[in-house]
């Protein structure tokens, strides 16, 4: 398994490859969907939520969890065109746009409301004066050092 986070697999994923994805793979899924709609195992006579995987919008996970690209861009352009509510287009938006953070893709604004887009920072780490001080205060916080060296934040 390759340690990079993302895949640029330009493959047409069939409707049973998207049936067997977990939740986790997708940007929204209706909250009247049940969380255990793709165990088999699960007794679906006993439980009141719907069952139908097409509660599901915008897959851009692979099965082993890694984003895929194409997939990725395909759903941030298809957000407002989903026949889902227009606050849950903004959350399936948002959650697309972090990974476009986290991967440092720019998104120019678009018609989501409230979307200013995102440009990546074109400093370099070290240059880039208030991301260098955020991951330093973060990485102290996660050793616990601020508590031998107090004046490091």
């Amino acid at each position: 398994m390759s340690s990079v986070p993302y895949s640029f697999g330009a493959v047409k994923w069939s409707r049973a490859y998207i049936n067997r994805l977990p939740n986790s793979a997708f940007a929204f899924i209706e909250p009247d969907l049940c969380p255990r709609a793709t165990d088999p195992r699960h007794d679906r006579s006993t439980c009141d939520k719907t069952h139908d995987l097409n509660k599901r919008h915008l897959p851009h996970h692979d099965e082993s969890g890694k984003i895929d690209l194409p997939h990725l861009t395909n759903g941030m352009a298809r957000v407002t065109h989903t026949d889902i509510k227009q606050k849950w287009a903004k959350q399936a938006h948002d959650h697309l746009l972090g990974h476009y953070r986290q991967l440092g893709m720019e998104h120019p604004p678009c018609e989501v409301p409230g979307c200013k887009g995102y440009t990546p920072s074109k400093k370099g780490f070290f240059e880039d004066f208030e991301a260098f001080n955020a991951a330093r205060r973060e990485l102290a916080r996660m050793r616990g050092l601020n508590r031998f060296y107090p004046d490091l934040i």
